[in-house]
């Protein structure tokens, strides 16, 4: 058993609930050398990495308003409310699981268009 995979062991593994932060960069240094060393032998969290790769892209397309209305509300006045751009607040926890079901269903459609043109080419081809 090595440290960086004690699902060799059948223990927790300690890397679990780390790919979100490894994927967006919040890491300390050596916390997210130590996930990449992890992650050859980890299938089950290669595949969280690979789902939330775009999450990236995604979280920067979401416009600050729409975060400070989630969190805030609608500012009243029309300006910014002083405290999202103060400070970062929490985060709404319907934002992560929408752009993960927006992934998911992005991922679906390019399966599906590739499936598509596939048998298109394959039918083109008799």
């Amino acid at each position: 058993m090595t440290r960086e995979d004690p699902e060799a062991a059948g223990s927790p593994d300690r890397f679990a609930t780390d790919a979100g932060a490894y994927v967006l960069g919040a890491l300390s240094p050596a916390d997210a050398e130590a996930f990449a060393r992890h992650l050859p032998g980890c299938a089950s969290c290669r595949t969280s990495v690979q789902e939330l790769a775009a999450l990236p892209g995604l979280l920067s397309r979401v416009p600050v308003d729409a975060v400070r209305d989630a969190v805030e509300g609608p500012s009243t006045d029309g300006r910014p409310t002083a405290a999202v751009d103060a400070a970062p607040g929490p985060v709404p926890r319907t934002l992560l699981p929408a752009l993960l079901r927006s992934v998911r269903a992005q991922r679906r459609r390019r399966r599906w268009a590739a499936g598509v043109a596939g048998g298109l080419v394959a039918a083109h081809r008799r």
